[in-house]
This record gives C-alpha cells, sequence and structure tokens, in this order.
C-alpha cells in the first residue's frame, strides 16, 4: 500500500506535552523523558489514517502532516 503521508513534524514551540497523540497512536507517537513533548518514534510504515486521527487529537495543533506532494495535510490554514 502506498502512503499518502510522507513526513510528519512535531512544532516544539507549540506542543504543551498533553499526550493526546501518545493516546491515540502509541505506536507512533512518545514523551521526551526530559521535556516531557510530543516524539515521533517511526519514520516510516506508519497507518496513515492514525497518524492522521493523532495529528487531529492535539489540541494546540503541533504535528503537522505533510503529503506525497509535500503539501501541508494538516492542519490546513484557517
Amino acid at each position: 500500500m502506498e502512503h499518502k503521508i510522507v513526513k510528519v513534524k512535531i512544532n516544539p514551540l507549540k506542543c504543551e506535552g498533553t499526550a493526546e497523540c501518545v493516546g491515540v497512536y502509541q505506536e507512533m507517537f512518545g514523551r521526551d523523558p526530559v521535556t516531557l513533548l510530543a516524539v515521533a518514534k517511526m519514520t516510516e510504515g506508519w497507518d496513515d489514517e492514525r497518524l492522521l486521527k493523532a495529528a487531529q487529537s492535539c489540541p494546540v495543533k503541533a504535528i503537522m502532516v505533510i503529503g506525497r506532494d509535500r503539501k501541508l495535510i494538516y492542519p490546513l490554514e484557517e
């Protein structure tokens, strides 16, 4: 299966460490033991649907999801 998501970035200046993303997709996201901010644990092989749901669970939209065309899938400009 070809993934439509090719990159995930977490903005450490926006992340508040609520760990909602960890609750949704624990295999993909974890918490830095020092800062308690979210970190991505995988660089490939993720489930696109679960990854997008985890990004959408972030209350401050700190997780950026980038597609194959290098365009931002989430969060969209408001």
